[in-house]
């Protein structure tokens, strides 16, 4: 199952799902209750699905880069990869 079709059926992907991040410039991330280096690693890249924030009703995904770095995204911010 692709991140279109999960979104669709509401339900979280499986992990390692590949995926594109596309942040929102206006959403900085600084409201995420996450640790910092997670804010920080933001960025429009490839990465895979590697879960979600709890306490965030599933709205928040852990994304790995591959390079070390794991963000935190809205869902709104990662889509299939093309």
């Amino acid at each position: 199952m692709n991140i279109d079709e999960a979104k669709r059926e509401e339900i979280l992907p499986e992990f390692g799902t590949p995926v594109r991040t596309d942040i929102d410039p206006l959403e900085s991330g600084h409201a995420f209750l996450v640790a910092s280096k997670h804010q920080k690693s933001r960025k429009n890249a490839e990465g895979t699905y590697a879960g979600y924030v709890a306490g965030c009703g599933g709205d928040v995904w852990w994304i790995d880069h591959g390079d070390g770095d794991v963000g935190a995204y809205l869902t709104t911010e990662v889509f299939d990869r093309e």
